[in-house]
C-alpha cells in the first residue's frame, strides 16, 4: 500500500521521542514553545533547521495523529487510550476467486470513537471487480462481523477461496455480484452453500492513493484514521 504519508520520518520520530521525554502529553503548548524546547534539548541535532522547518515537523506529527491541536493552536501528545486499533488480516480479492491470503499486514488506527470495534477487521484489496463502488486495487476495506442484508457488500469465503462482492440470497441460491462489467457474477448453488462463509459486511473503504475514508454506513464519530503497515 502507498500510505507512506502516515509513517514517521527520522526527524519526526526524534521529535516525537523528545516530546514524550518532556511529558507534554497532558498540557497543551504552542508550536513556538515546542521549538524552544527542541533547541534547548538537542540543539546540535536541530541547529540546521529553521523555525519554519521545525514548525512543519510539528504539523506533520499533528497530521499523522501523534499530536492533538486545540482551538487556540496549542499541541499535546495523543495518549494510547485515545485510539482504536484494527488488524489488517491479509488480502482479499476483488476479482476472480483465489486462495485466501492470511498473512497479517499491519493495522488501521482510529483516533475517535468507533462503535463496537471488536466487530471490525480489515483487508487489503487486490483486483478491480468492485471499481463501480469506488473500491480500487490496493485499497483497505473495513468489515464488520454482522449479518448482511441482501444487496450489501461483504467478504465471502468459498471452498477456501475469498472474494469481496455484493451479496444476494435468492431462492436458496447465493449470488455474488461485482460492480465491474468485465466480471461475471458468481452463483453458489444450494448444495454448495455449506462450503461458503460470509466473513462480514463492508463498513468503510480507505483509499490507497489518498488515505481518505469513505464510510458505507453514516453517523461515524471518527476524527482521524491512520494505516500502519508492518
Amino acid at each position: 500500500m502507498k500510505n507512506d504519508h502516515h509513517r514517521l520520518s527520522h526527524h519526526e520520530r526524534v521529535l516525537l521521542n523528545l516530546l514524550k521525554k518532556n511529558k507534554i502529553d497532558s498540557s497543551f503548548q504552542h508550536s513556538t514553545d515546542i521549538i524552544d524546547l527542541i533547541y534547548a534539548e538537542i540543539k546540535e541535532f536541530f541547529q540546521k533547521f529553521t523555525d519554519e522547518t521545525l514548525g512543519k515537523i510539528v504539523d506533520a506529527l499533528h497530521r499523522k495523529g501523534y499530536l492533538i491541536k486545540d482551538h487556540e493552536g496549542r499541541f499535546r501528545l495523543r495518549q494510547d487510550n485515545e485510539f482504536t486499533q484494527i488488524a489488517i488480516l491479509g488480502k482479499i480479492t476483488a476479482g476472480h476467486l483465489q486462495e485466501a491470503v492470511s498473512d497479517p499486514l499491519g493495522y488501521v488506527r482510529f483516533f475517535g470513537s468507533v462503535p463496537q470495534p471488536q466487530q471490525l477487521f480489515a483487508f487489503q484489496v487486490t483486483g478491480d471487480s468492485m471499481i463501480g463502488d469506488n473500491i480500487q486495487d490496493g485499497d483497505c476495506v473495513l468489515l464488520r462481523n454482522v449479518e448482511i442484508r441482501n444487496g450489501q457488500i461483504g467478504a465471502v469465503i468459498v471452498n477456501g477461496e475469498t472474494t469481496l462482492k455484493r451479496i444476494y440470497k435468492e431462492n436458496g441460491l447465493l449470488r455474488l455480484v461485482p460492480s465491474n462489467p468485465s466480471y461475471d457474477p458468481i452463483h453458489i448453488l444450494p448444495e454448495e452453500i455449506s462450503s461458503c462463509r460470509i466473513l462480514g459486511r463492508l463498513d468503510a473503504v480507505i483509499s490507497n492513493r489518498t488515505g481518505e475514508v469513505s464510510w458505507v454506513n453514516a453517523n461515524r464519530d471518527v476524527s482521524e484514521l491512520t494505516i500502519y503497515l508492518n
